[in-house]
């Protein structure tokens, strides 16, 4: 029984300490674009078995005496082992090194030890870039060893974490960190070894970002094509922004009637399907309006989030939020009213392919609330057809 006791105290020891591995990393991918970043659709993700070289000036440099190796040329091979990943599991199969030199001029060779080692990681971290680690030194994890002959020197240093900027070309930064190489004596080892700060350049792919992985959710998605299921390809990103105009906006109550000649709504969404989708107005404005005979000034005061669910066809329940305010005769009166995402309910009709039109969202006598700041009293209700011009063509679909 103390036995068990003892394991599972050594366990948590463990993860308190970081030692559980990959229990705290981020779901991470190697990704073709940054279009979605921080996030990677799955066709935008590189499939397992990809190619990663890298190249660029190598050199350690010992502070505290006059004494350095640079090689002008060093060059990373590695590749993934999967598609996703927590992290992303990697495997360096060469590390080469060439012209290395003493300051002096003296010719050194470099190498890299424990290949093919299956057992590296990328790991994201913020935007699009990650770690890539290697192992920190130890038996049957790759270290580089460089020798001197004609200065007598032998090193064989632990590779420490590298940071992977993504890019079209990527770049990895060697940073100028302590290397451990565990005080040997043919390496200086009374003295600090220092990894001279350095940017290989990514080759192979060409354009490298990393990024968490983003798959499809149940629920209601925003489609190009009139499909079902709506191919991965095809179903619009996180951070797609829907931009609609309407000529016929008219809010209705108690014998009064606002018109407005043009009014826009734009939002965006939040994801790339979710049930509800959801999404946040991002703007609105209306232009031309009156109230009765006479002319308004009208301003945006609040804008919040909303959602789309599918409900037919190519057709959804749209809900948004956006407050009005209207000044009309001559700034006499002034009315506040609010579309919630509880009250304000419309339909998203998608494209239609019998026929020319777009994709409308239609509010058809939807109640708005009256703004607490105004207190104009009477009930109120909204019609307008809001026309889509971006994105086209737009079908709301069910995803499974």
């Amino acid at each position: 029984m103390k036995t068990m006791k003892l394991i599972g105290l050594a366990a948590l020891a463990l993860m308190a300490f970081g030692g559980a591995g990959s229990a705290s990393a981020s779901p991470t991918t190697l990704c073709k674009t940054a279009t979605d970043s921080p996030n990677c659709a799955t066709n935008d993700q590189y499939s397992a078995n990809t190619s990663l070289t890298a190249s660029g000036e190598f050199g350690v440099e010992f502070p505290g005496m006059p004494w350095s190796l640079k090689c002008t040329q060093s060059t990373l091979n590695a590749e993934t082992t999967g598609q996703t990943g927590e992290p992303l599991p990697v495997k360096l199969s060469q590390w080469t090194f060439s012209g290395c030199t003493t300051p002096n001029g003296k010719a050194c060779t470099g190498a890299t030890t424990n290949l093919p080692y299956a057992g590296g990681s990328l790991a994201w971290t913020t935007g699009s870039n990650g770690t890539l680690k290697f192992g920190s030194g130890g038996t049957g994890e790759p270290r580089w060893t460089f020798e001197c002959p004609s200065v007598g020197l032998k090193c064989s240093f632990a590779i420490p974490g590298i940071t992977f900027n993504g890019g079209s070309p990527g770049q990895l930064s060697l940073p100028n960190v302590t290397l451990d190489h565990k005080g040997q004596l043919e390496c200086f080892g009374l003295y600090e070894a220092k990894l001279i700060a350095n940017s290989f350049t990514i080759s192979s792919p060409s354009s490298a970002y990393v990024a968490k992985p983003e798959t499809a959710k149940p629920g209601t998605g925003l489609c190009k094509a009139n499909e079902s299921p709506c191919a991965a390809a095809n179903l619009y990103r996180a951070g797609t922004v829907i931009t609609a105009e309407a000529t016929n906006f008219k809010i209705t109550g108690a014998g009064a009637e606002y018109t407005c000649g043009k009014a826009t709504l734009v939002t965006e969404t939040t994801a790339r399907s979710d049930n509800p989708l959801p999404l946040t107005v991002t703007g609105s404005v209306l232009s031309s309006c009156k109230y009765g005979a006479g002319s308004c000034n009208t301003y945006t005061e609040e804008l919040s989030s909303g959602s789309i669910a599918f409900a037919f066809l190519n057709e959804g329940s749209w809900k948004s939020g956006v407050t009005w305010k209207f000044e009309c005769a001559g700034g006499t009166f002034t009315c506040a009213y609010m579309l919630t995402p509880e009250t304000g309910g419309a339909i998203l009709e998608g494209t239609e392919n019998r026929g020319p039109y777009p994709a409308r969202v239609i509010y058809n006598e939807v109640a708005l609330s009256n703004s607490p700041k105004t207190k104009c009293g009477f009930t109120t209700r909204l019609t307008a057809t809001f026309n889509v011009s971006s994105p086209k063509p737009i079908y709301v679909v069910k995803v499974a």
